[in-house]
C-alpha cells in the first residue's frame, strides 16, 4: 500500500513539473485588413500582427461571395511588415466579404475585420491606398556624426583636393628602368 502511495506522489510531482514548465503557444494577434477597388481589381493591404509574428509562415484570405462557399487564397509570409494581395477576374456586380488570418507554427490568429468590396469599373476613381509604415534610415557622415531620416542621403562628400606638387617628379622616377624604390 505504501508503494502505491509513493508511486502516486511521484506521479503527481512529475505531472506538476510538466504543467509548470510546459511552453504555452501564443498565436499571432489579430490583423487589421483594409482594401480598395480600381479598374476592376480588388487590392487588399495589411500589416503583420503586432505580436507573436516570428513563426508565421502564411496568411489565409477568406473571400466570400453571396450564395457561394468561401474561397481560400494564401499569401506566403516573408520578413515584410506590409503585405498586399490583388484579386483579379472579379465580378463587378457582386459584393465580396474578405477576411485574413495569420497561420503560424503556434496556431492561427483570430479573423481580421471584414472588408466588403465591389470591383469598381475603370471609370470609377479609386479610394486612397494606405502608406506603409515609415522605415527610418541612418546615414553616417564623414565627420563621424549621423542623421536619421526617411530616405538615404549624404549631403557631405569627402574633400578630394589632391596636392599635385611633385607629381611630375614621381612619374619620371617611376619610369626610370634602374630605379627599384619609389619615394612617395
Amino acid at each position: 500500500m505504501i508503494v502505491y502511495l509513493l508511486l502516486a506522489i511521484i506521479f503527481l510531482i512529475i505531472a506538476y513539473e510538466f504543467c509548470r514548465n510546459y511552453e504555452k503557444f501564443q498565436s499571432p494577434s489579430k490583423i487589421n485588413l483594409i482594401g480598395n477597388s480600381k479598374d476592376g481589381i480588388i487590392s487588399l493591404f495589411w500589416h503583420r500582427p503586432e505580436s507573436n509574428y516570428d513563426n508565421i509562415y502564411q496568411y489565409l484570405l477568406y473571400v466570400n461571395e453571396e450564395g457561394k462557399d468561401a474561397r481560400l487564397l494564401n499569401q506566403k509570409a516573408t520578413d515584410a511588415v506590409f503585405y498586399k494581395k490583388s484579386l483579379l477576374k472579379v465580378n463587378p456586380e457582386i459584393d465580396y466579404n474578405i477576411q485574413v488570418v495569420a497561420v503560424s507554427t503556434d496556431g492561427i490568429s483570430q479573423k481580421s475585420n471584414i472588408v466588403v468590396l465591389k470591383a469598381k469599373n475603370k471609370d470609377t476613381p479609386a479610394t486612397p491606398v494606405p502608406i506603409p509604415p515609415l522605415i527610418r534610415k541612418i546615414t553616417c557622415n564623414p565627420d563621424e556624426t549621423y542623421q536619421i531620416s526617411q530616405s538615404c542621403h549624404n549631403p557631405q562628400y569627402p574633400n578630394i583636393d589632391i596636392d599635385m606638387d611633385g607629381h611630375e617628379d614621381l612619374f619620371m622616377e617611376m619610369n626610370e628602368h634602374n630605379s627599384r624604390t619609389f619615394n612617395l
